[in-house]
């Protein structure tokens, strides 16, 4: 009987990504809401030409430009954590891919291409 070994980090990092995607999610559910009543707001200003009520759809404007800015360095922080770690290894792959798709007496001394020498 083989006994597998389990890595701990694991599901501790599936556990990390989900809250992170989860929080990103909610956070992007917020801030939909948020501009939502913005646009009703603005539109219902418009409409009614309601000063009082555009003035309050403008004073509430930095707070969605906060939302979209800590969105934005959110999604890029949480898009760069994984792609730095695990873009090593695509290069280690695909360079132990190609090496092996050249023939041994080509090996690093020519560059391989698929089309047959003329």
């Amino acid at each position: 009987m083989q006994v597998m070994e389990h890595d701990s980090s694991e599901g501790h990092t599936s556990k990390a990504v989900d809250q992170s995607l989860h929080s990103l999610r909610m956070h992007a559910v917020e801030m939909g809401g948020l501009v939502i009543g913005q646009v009703g707001g603005a539109v219902k200003a418009l409409l009614q030409r309601d000063v009082r009520l555009a003035n309050l759809v403008l004073s509430r404007e930095p707070l969605v430009n906060d939302y979209d800015t800590r969105l934005d360095r959110d999604s890029l922080t949480f898009i760069a954590g994984p792609v730095s770690s695990s873009s090593a290894s695509v290069t280690k792959r695909k360079r132990s891919r190609a090496s092996r798709c050249r023939p041994a007496r080509h090996r690093r001394t020519t560059r391989w291409s698929p089309l047959p020498a003329t």
